[in-house]
């Protein structure tokens, strides 16, 4: 006797059919093995649509970075340079503070 799940699309609850016919989503196992998958297809629909959201946006700002051109990128070099001056002396004071 073999079993077959079937299911619309996303959130939709899978009715199990044995090949002779009967609906076995009556049966309560059954019923809630097949609720739990659906919440669970539910759950990996919303992840994916968020990935999928936060790639575009990813992909939007390397598009508007890459429409700056190669002085933005020095730009951003030499900021994160003065960052890292910064940062040190800042360390520098707090030591000399110390004491």
């Amino acid at each position: 006797m073999a079993v077959a799940a079937s299911a619309v699309g996303p959130g939709a609850t899978a009715v199990a059919r044995v090949s002779c016919g009967r609906d076995l989503s009556c049966v309560p196992e059954v019923a809630g093995t097949l609720g739990a998958v659906a919440r669970q297809g539910d759950t990996l629909q919303a992840a994916v649509s968020q990935e999928e959201q936060q790639l575009a946006t990813s992909c939007k700002i390397l598009s508007n970075y890459e429409t700056l051109g190669p002085e933005f990128e020095e730009l951003v070099k030499e900021y994160a340079r003065l960052q890292a001056i910064i940062e040190n002396r800042r360390w520098v004071l707090t030591e000399f503070n110390k004491d």
